[in-house]
């Protein structure tokens, strides 16, 4: 585990009752209370980007990168991130509510959420795979039900939660690249649109953009996702230009039985 990188995160989220305010983990968990179809509100996404805090902009799109293009290659590193990410939220929030032991609790619960994660890895894929799947669901279905049944969004986030946790146990590489380039396409888009939001001549019009066209962030989302899961299904961008390369060779012949 990359204790420096834990350390820097918690060093960057304010604690006592600040709490987690300009960290992502504050921003998009009170925009989910709303509902997992956070794509799908252009205004409150515009929004929640001018609160997220430049350097966990930053943070945001490395991770994403990671996620989106090695997501199953360096699988077990990226569920031990997400994992103490889990632990470091949860210790802020909790430690919100002793005063200034906040990032004691943090540090410590991350440390303790990935060490559990190691020997539970499949189990902790489909805890992450189904969030993933909830996160799709909902966006989903906000995208294609009725009007009559916008509201019902939260079923949406039910059957991706169930159908991605319970393929976890049946087919393990395709969950980890779906979830990775998921969770890795969101963290990449926004932290690179926060970071531009926060460039002052940028906000207005991305913010305009953004509100015009709803489809605009999740069709840009899905691109990267889209284009992140081939890489990874393919073994790498080397090995795919390999592939490429290699699509026009005849295969050699094999030689006579005598």
């Amino acid at each position: 585990m990359n204790l420096p990188i834990l350390t820097t995160l918690a060093a960057a989220a304010p604690s006592g009752s600040d709490k987690l305010a300009g960290s992502p983990f504050a921003v998009l968990t009170e925009q989910f209370r709303k509902g997992m179809d956070i794509l799908m509100r252009p205004e409150d996404l515009a929004e929640a980007l001018t609160q997220i805090n430049i350097v966990w902009a930053g943070v945001m799109i490395v991770l994403g990168v990671i996620c989106t293009f090695q997501g199953y290659r360096w699988r077990k590193t990226v569920v031990l991130i997400l994992a103490a990410l889990c632990g470091l939220w949860a210790g802020t929030a909790l430690g919100g509510e002793i005063g200034s032991g906040a990032m004691v609790a943090a540090l410590a619960l991350a440390l303790l959420f990935a060490i559990i994660a190691l020997p539970l890895m499949k189990f902790t894929v489909a805890f992450f795979g189904g969030l993933a799947g909830a996160f799709l669901g909902a966006n989903l279905w906000s995208m294609l039900a009725p009007p009559e049944h916008q509201s019902s969004v939260q079923l949406g986030a039910v059957i991706g939660l169930i159908a991605m946790g319970m393929l976890a146990f049946i087919a393990f590489r395709v969950v980890v690249i779906v979830f990775t380039s998921i969770v890795g396409s969101t963290m990449l888009v926004l932290g690179m649109l926060s970071l531009l939001v926060g460039v002052g001549i940028w906000q207005g019009d991305l913010s305009h953009t953004m509100t015009d066209n709803q489809m605009i962030v999740p069709l840009v989302v899905a691109v990267v996702a889209l284009i992140g899961g081939v890489i990874q299904h393919g073994g790498g961008l080397v090995k795919l230009i390999e592939q490429a390369d290699n699509a026009d060779k005849k295969p050699e012949a094999k030689p006579a039985k005598a």
